[in-house]
C-alpha cells in the first residue's frame, strides 16, 4: 500500500481490501490509505494487508499500523457445520508510547474465507472485520473489510456471516477431463491441454500488456452460442469479455474474444449458456 506523506505528523492510513481503506489524519490533512484489490471470486486467496505507522516529528513517536488477517480455505466432499467462530480479522493500530498528540496507525485489512461444500451450515460466525485505527489527536484510518464466500448447493446461515458472497459450489481443483469450452491459444501461444491454474507457474507467458486474441475452441455448444471470459487479475478489478459467436458444428466450434491482459499473474474462467 502506498501513503501520502506531509511534512509534519499524520496518523497512518488503514489498509484497502474489498474498499480503500480509511483515511489517517495529518494535522488536519487527510493521510493516503491503501487501495482496494481481489475480487467476488476470491480467486486467488488473499489475505490482509497491514495499516500504515504514524509518522511524528518533534520527539514524538507514531503507532504501527495492525496486522492484516489471514487467508483460509475450508473444503468437504459431504458438508461444513460452524457453531463457533471463524476470524480472518485485520489488526488494530498501535498504542501511542509518548503522548496523545502522537499519530496513530492505521488499521489493517481483513483477509479472505472460502467455504465449500454439497451443505453448509453456519449458526455462529464468520468474522472479516477490518481493524480500527489508532484513536489519537492525530487518529489512523480503519482497516477494509475482507470476503467471505461460501458455496453450496443447501445454505443454513443462521449465524453473523459478515460481508458474504453466496453461490453454488465451483471446482477446487481442474478436472482433467476435457472442457466442453476452452481457450486454446493466447496470441501466439498454445495454452496446455490440461491447464494448471498456478499462480505460481504460469501456463502462458506473454510479453506485453497490449490487446490479445484468445482462441477459443468447444464441444456440444451449439453454434451462434457467445463464450463469456472472466478474467481475474491480481492488480486490477476483474473484467467480463464476449467472444464472437461460436462457429462451426455442434461436434466442434470456435471463436475468438480480445482482451487487454495487465502484466502479473490473471486467470481465465470461460463459460458458454445457452437454451436447449
Amino acid at each position: 500500500m502506498t501513503a501520502y506523506i506531509p511534512s509534519s505528523s499524520g496518523g497512518g492510513g488503514g489498509a484497502g481490501h474489498v474498499a480503500p481503506g480509511g483515511n489517517g489524519s495529518a494535522s488536519g490533512l487527510l493521510a493516503g490509505s491503501g487501495r482496494a484489490y481481489g475480487n467476488a471470486f476470491v480467486l486467488p486467496l488473499l489475505g490482509g494487508l497491514g495499516g500504515a505507522g504514524g509518522w511524528a516529528y518533534s520527539g514524538l513517536y507514531g503507532a504501527g499500523g495492525g496486522a492484516g488477517g489471514g487467508a483460509i480455505l475450508i473444503a468437504s466432499s459431504d458438508r461444513i457445520q460452524v457453531n463457533g467462530t471463524i476470524r480472518a480479522n485485520g489488526g488494530n493500530g498501535g498504542l501511542i508510547a509518548s503522548s496523545g498528540n502522537a499519530p496513530g496507525g492505521g488499521g489493517g485489512s481483513s483477509g479472505s474465507m472460502r467455504l465449500i461444500a454439497p451443505s453448509v451450515s453456519v449458526s455462529g460466525t464468520l468474522s472479516a472485520n477490518g481493524g480500527n485505527g489508532t484513536s489519537s489527536n492525530l487518529p489512523g484510518g480503519a482497516g477494509s473489510v475482507g470476503r467471505v464466500r461460501v458455496e453450496a448447493f443447501q445454505a443454513a446461515l443462521t449465524g453473523s456471516t459478515g460481508p458474504l458472497v453466496l453461490s453454488t459450489p465451483d471446482v477446487v481443483f481442474l478436472p482433467s477431463s476435457r472442457q466442453p469450452v476452452r481457450i486454446v491459444r493466447v496470441g501466439d501461444v498454445l495454452v496446455p491441454e490440461t491447464p494448471t491454474g498456478s499462480l505460481s507457474n504460469a501456463d502462458v507467458v506473454l510479453e506485453a500488456d497490449t490487446p490479445t486474441t484468445l482462441d477459443i475452441a468447444a464441444h456440444g455448444v451449439p453454434p451462434g452460442t457467445v463464450v463469456r471470459v472472466t478474467v481475474l487479475f491480481n492488480s486490477t478489478d476483474t473484467l467480463t469479455f464476449h467472444s464472437t459467436p461460436l462457429s462451426g458444428t455442434l461436434a466442434s466450434s470456435t471463436a475468438t474474444a480480445v482482451v487487454t491482459i495487465p502484466y502479473g499473474f490473471s486467470q481465465f474462467l470461460v463459460e458458454a449458456n445457452w437454451t436447449p
